[in-house]
């Protein structure tokens, strides 16, 4: 993928991780399958883009936008999903902390309840528990999420490092984090 993006556009400016699958299930419910298909594709796989993409990123003084969740903050979602999500918010701040000399920006967005395919698991109840952690009147958008993106990855953004933004309608404000 890196070699495609930079063969192709000559180079990569920013990188958006936004891969992620949620697994529904408690701890003894979930298989050894699901949780390790969940790390891969919601945390390894932000990990082995960054990893690969950086010496370019450094190159262009770039950066790096990871979407997590505000699960990674307050848990919920199954184990897989809260623990993935939570290695996402903290390697932000790690590679920030890594990458910031070479002037390379990483930030972390964190969607509350987003509507998109990912909610159609959710029951009546799960949307009603997320009704009342939304502080403003409706759920957030895709469009919600890429504008966030938009600003993070914009010149306004160019003393932004390693900070975790939450696009959630006031759901972490709701829960006291």
């Amino acid at each position: 993928m890196v070699e495609t993006a930079v063969e192709t556009y000559g180079g990569i400016d920013v990188l958006v991780n936004n891969a992620g699958i949620q697994i529904v299930g408690d701890s003894q419910s979930t298989t050894i399958e699901e949780w390790q298909r969940s790390i891969d594709i919601d945390l390894s796989g932000a990990f082995y883009c960054a990893k690969f993409a950086v010496p370019h990123l450094v190159e262009r003084q770039g950066q790096i936008i990871n979407i997590g969740s505000v699960r990674g903050f307050e848990g919920g979602g199954g184990p897989p999903y809260a623990a993935a999500k939570g290695g996402v918010v903290n390697m932000t701040r790690d590679l920030a902390i890594e990458l910031g000399e070479d002037g390379v920006r990483v930030n972390c967005i964190n969607p509350g309840y987003i509507e998109t395919p990912l909610q159609d698991i959710n029951t009546d109840e799960d949307v009603a528990k997320a009704e009342e952690h939304t502080l403003l009147p409706r759920f957030g958008t895709p469009e919600d999420i890429g504008d966030a993106a938009v600003f993070l990855a914009s010149d306004e953004a160019s003393f932004i490092t390693g900070a975790n933004l939450a696009v959630d309608g006031g759901w972490l404000a709701h829960s006291g984090l």
